[in-house]
This record gives structure tokens, C-alpha cells and sequence, in this order.
């Protein structure tokens, strides 16, 4: 299974016709078009594209905004209007560049106009997005004080809290929005802090709801793709294989080319034992969106089918990536790159430095499972275990957390309630890691 992170912070590609604005006329900021920003529940964005998208009409307007901010480089709302641009381009692209772009905008916007919402909310956006989500609460929260009303700083409260380990806050945001308003983006919220707190039952459904409204009050397409992209991580996340290729099904015919939808494809192939469509799938997955989660399950794959050259050139991918990520100031994929490591046998105490970072910022249950995992990896499975108990806290029903910790008891010694982990593990999910449930299955002698 992709990371939890993966689902949590999906960005909806907006994918609707921008109309070509003449040299002479400001362009409109796109990422706003019917919508109201200050009320706009859109979950923040990760990184993720739709194949084969033109952003000539994109990059037109960025080059129209940058000219006019030549001649009036003081007007706030220009510069806004640019950062939109900037955060639309990025998740046409996935390209983190651009992400950090827009926000570099909408500081500019800030630093001309203090208190302007709509900067500082794709501010707020652009930081969670790059999981700077300390940053994210900070800039939301400024907005919120000043504008009481604006929902959509809620939501990224709830976001950044949520991913932060910060339940408490977490349910005070969604509660509030909950007195507020009714939307699909506020059911799914609502489908995170059940799963996160073990009622898998309840955010299967609550998932479910959310994609079926976003289909009734017709949601723009790239909206309806992630909805029931999310409907079918949470059937894939309760071990319901046949309902989760509905929803990755439903997702893709609202958006074609949704990279997301098509890894999830490649993960009900492998779980159902077709390693050539799970290799088919993740190729073309990692052609749209190269991010190394992707590529280190493509890898994966290769390996599991004999092709070890090809396997170690994904590897080597994420390897590089990892490296770009390095000599910029977002740590996206810290916790990916970690749990790469431990998977793979390489730089265990890399990992263990690069998860000890992550928690110490981000208290969460998959930031103490990331790094017992670095722990064990590096050898050291009896101090992992204090960090397998926070990761299963609170029962969150997740196969990633339920066979790390069955892999870290077995060698800590603790049979039986390894066993038992890698029981509950592999009867949910078969698929979010190929490495470690060959592993588990090993382990179990199977």
C-alpha cells in the first residue's frame, strides 16, 4: 500500500479548460475559478499529475504575471495570482519546483499585503503540501484570526494537526467545520480521523459517501478522481480487493491518466498474483509521476520478477531523487526515503537519522512506525519496540503498521505477538509492500 501520506494529502488536479488570456488583459487566477478561497475545503496538495497534461496555456500566463510584475512588482494581488499559477502548473506536473515557486509568490504577496487572505492561504496550502506542517498551521491559523469565517483555513488546520499527531486540535477543526458546512471534502476528512483512530468501517463508508456526493453535486472531474481514489485506498486499507479496483476504476474514468488510481491497479494486480499488469500499471504510474514511493514499489517488482538490473535502475532513481531533495529546503520525502532504506537493506542508520528528524516534528503513528522500521533495520529490533507500541496506539488497522511491528517482535523475540501482527498484516493487505510481505509470508512459513 502507497503511504498513508499519499491519500491523506492528495491534491486534486484541477484539469478544467483555462481560455487563453490576450497580452493586454490581467489573466484571472486559475486555481480559484468557481470557487471561493476563503471557503474552499480541497484537501492540500501531494504530488501527483495526469499524464500527458499541456501547460502551454499555463505557462503563458505565468510569463504574462512575471512581465507585469516587472513593471508593478508592489501589487500584492499580481503576485497572488501568480503563486496560483505556480500551485496549478505543480500539480499538472508534480514538480516540486513549482511548488515552491508559488509559495516564494505568496510570501511576496504577504510581504507587500499582511493580513491579504487568499496569499495566505495558498501559503498555508503550498506548506502542507511540501510537509512543512508546522508552517501550515502557523500561516493558517494567522488567516483565521483575522477571518473567522474562512473554512478553508479550518481544513488546513485539520490537515497540518492531523499530520502532526496533534488529534486533539485535529477533532476541534473538523468539529467545527462540521457545524459549518457539508462537503465532500469535509466526509473524507472525516474518514481520516476514523481510520487513524481504528473504526475502518466507519471511513470506508464515510469514504464512500464523499465520492458518491462529489458525483451528485458534479464536482469538477479531477475532483470526482480523488474522492474515489480515497473511497478505494480505504477498501484497499480493509482488505476489500474487488471494491478497491472499483474505486481506482471510478476514479480513472472521472480523469484519465490519474497516476495515483493506476499504482493502486498495479497493487490489486500483485495482490491477485499477476506480476506483469502490477509491472505495467507501476511503469506507467512513475512515467507520470516519478516520485520514489512509485518507484521504489516499480523496483520492487522487477526484483520479485528476476530483473535485477532493472530493479536496481528504479532504485537508483530513488536514490536520486532523494538527493535533489537534499539540497532544497523541503523535506517531502524524508519519511519515504527512510522507510526505502530500511526496506532495502541500505544506510539503516540514515534511515534511523532521517526518522528520528521526521518525529521529531511530526508525533504521528506512521513517524513512530517509520522509525522502529529504521531501527530494525539497522539491527537494533529491541530498541524499535517501544516505537512499535506508539505506532499501534491507537489501533489504526493498517497492514504497513501491523507487519512492521509482526517483523520487529519476531526478532526481538517476541513470537507470539509477532505472529499474531503478521496474521492481522497480511489479512488486510497483501500489497502495500512487496519486500516486507514476502517477508511476513517467510516469516510465517508460508
Amino acid at each position: 500500500m502507497l503511504p498513508v501520506a499519499a491519500l491523506l494529502l492528495v491534491v486534486a488536479v484541477q484539469s478544467w479548460p483555462q481560455p487563453v488570456t490576450p497580452a493586454s488583459a490581467p489573466a484571472p487566477p486559475p486555481a480559484g475559478e468557481g470557487t471561493d478561497s476563503l471557503s474552499d475545503l480541497t484537501p492540500a496538495g501531494e504530488l501527483v499529475a495526469v499524464a500527458g497534461v499541456d501547460t502551454a496555456d499555463t505557462d503563458q500566463r505565468i510569463a504574462f504575471w512575471q512581465e507585469r510584475l516587472r513593471a508593478t512588482p508592489t501589487s500584492d494581488t499580481s503576485w497572488t495570482y501568480l503563486g496560483d499559477l505556480f500551485d496549478l502548473k505543480a500539480r499538472q506536473t508534480g514538480d516540486i519546483s513549482n511548488y515552491t515557486s508559488a509559495g516564494d509568490a505568496y510570501q511576496r504577496a504577504l510581504d507587500i499585503a499582511p493580513y491579504s487572505p487568499t496569499a495566505g492561504l495558498g501559503l498555508a496550502r503550498i506548506s502542507a503540501t511540501l510537509h512543512d506542517f508546522p508552517g501550515a498551521m502557523q500561516a493558517a491559523t494567522a488567516v483565521l484570526e483575522e477571518y473567522p469565517a474562512a473554512d478553508a483555513a479550518l481544513a488546513i488546520i485539520f490537515d497540518a494537526a492531523y499530520e502532526l499527531g496533534d488529534l486533539d486540535n485535529a477533532e476541534r477543526a473538523l468539529a467545527l467545520l462540521e457545524d459549518r458546512v457539508e462537503s465532500p471534502a469535509l466526509t473524507v476528512r472525516q474518514a481520516r480521523l476514523a481510520f487513524i483512530n481504528g473504526d475502518v468501517a466507519s471511513a470506508m463508508s464515510l469514504a464512500g459517501q464523499a465520492a458518491t456526493e462529489a458525483d451528485e453535486i458534479a464536482e469538477l472531474p479531477a475532483s470526482r478522481a480523488f474522492f474515489h481514489y480515497a473511497a478505494a485506498e480505504y477498501a484497499f486499507l480493509a482488505g476489500d480487493v474487488d471494491a478497491a479496483a472499483a474505486g481506482y476504476d471510478a476514479a480513472l474514468e472521472a480523469l484519465p491518466g490519474y497516476a495515483l488510481a493506476i499504482a493502486g491497479h498495479g497493487r490489486v494486480a500483485f495482490t491477485r498474483g499477476d506480476l506483469d499488469s502490477a509491472i505495467s500499471n507501476l511503469e506507467s504510474a512513475v512515467a507520470a509521476v516519478p516520485r520514489p514511493d512509485l518507484v521504489g514499489y516499480l523496483g520492487d517488482l522487477y526484483a520479485l520478477s528476476g530483473d535485477d538490473s532493472a530493479a536496481a535502475a528504479q532504485y537508483d532513481t530513488v536514490e536520486f531523487i532523494a538527493g535533489l531533495s537534499a539540497t532544497g529546503s523541503e523535506q517531502v520525502y524524508d519519511r519515504e526515503y527512510s522507510l526505502f532504506l530500511a526496506d532495502h537493506a541500505r544506510a539503516a542508520e540514515t534511515a534511523v537519522e532521517l526518522a528520528t528528524a521526521e518525529l521529531e516534528q511530526r508525533q504521528d503513528v506512521y513517524g513512530y512506525d517509520a522509525l522502529a522500521w529504521a531501527l530494525h533495520a539497522a539491527g537494533r529490533s529491541d530498541e524499535a519496540l517501544v516505537h512499535v507500541e506508539q505506532a499501534l496506539a491507537l489501533g489504526t488497522p493498517d497492514a504497513k503498521l501491523l507487519l512492521h511491528a509482526g517483523l520487529i517482535e519476531l526478532a526481538a523475540g517476541r513470537s507470539s505477538e509477532g505472529r499474531a501482527h503478521l496474521e492481522q498484516g497480511l489479512a488486510l493487505d497483501p500489497a502495500f509492500s512487496p519486500l516486507a510481505v514476502n517477508a511476513a509470508r517467510e516469516a510465517l512459513g508460508r
